[in-house]
C-alpha cells in the first residue's frame, strides 16, 4: 500500500484510498447499493468510518463521517449515509473513500471513473496524492 507523510505529525502511514476536499457538513451519498456492514467510531468518537457491503467481495468505506445510517440498513445509490465531519489533525475538511475487493483495498478510481483513459487516471492519481498530503 502507498505510504504518505502526515504534514502535521511528520510520520509515515499507509494510505488506502483517495481524499476529496469538501466542506464540513457536506452530504455523503452511497456510491452503489448495498448494506451498511460496519459503522466504526474513530478519533475518540468524533467521527465514524462507514463500510457498505455491495457484493460478497466488494465493499466501500467513507471517513470521517457523522453517520445517518445504521448497521444492517439497506442503501441504494445516492442514499445519504452521513455528512463530513472535520477531524482535529487535518488541515481542511475532507472525505476519505476506499474500495475493498476480497478484503484488500484497491485503487478506487476505476470504480468512480472507469471510462477515463490511462493518462487521465494518472493525472487524477497525482492530484489526489498532492491533495492527500496537503489535507492530513
Amino acid at each position: 500500500k502507498r505510504q504518505v507523510i502526515h504534514p502535521i505529525l511528520g510520520n509515515s502511514y499507509p494510505h488506502q484510498g483517495i481524499d476529496f476536499l469538501v466542506g464540513e457538513g457536506s452530504p455523503i451519498w452511497a456510491t452503489a447499493e448495498g448494506v451498511i456492514s460496519r459503522v466504526e467510531l474513530q478519533n475518540g468518537g468524533d467521527a465514524a468510518k462507514i463500510y457498505i457491503q455491495h457484493t460478497p467481495t466488494l465493499s466501500t468505506a467513507y471517513y470521517p463521517v457523522n453517520p445517518r445510517v445504521q448497521v444492517g440498513q439497506w442503501v441504494t445509490i445516492g442514499t445519504l449515509i452521513g455528512t463530513v465531519t472535520r477531524i482535529p489533525l487535518a488541515r481542511a475538511p475532507f472525505l476519505h473513500y476506499e474500495v475493498w475487493v476480497h478484503h484488500e483495498t484497491v485503487d478506487p478510481l476505476p470504480f468512480l471513473w472507469g471510462h477515463f483513459s490511462f493518462a487521465e487516471r494518472q493525472r487524477w492519481k497525482q492530484a489526489f496524492s498532492r491533495q492527500t498530503h496537503a489535507l492530513h
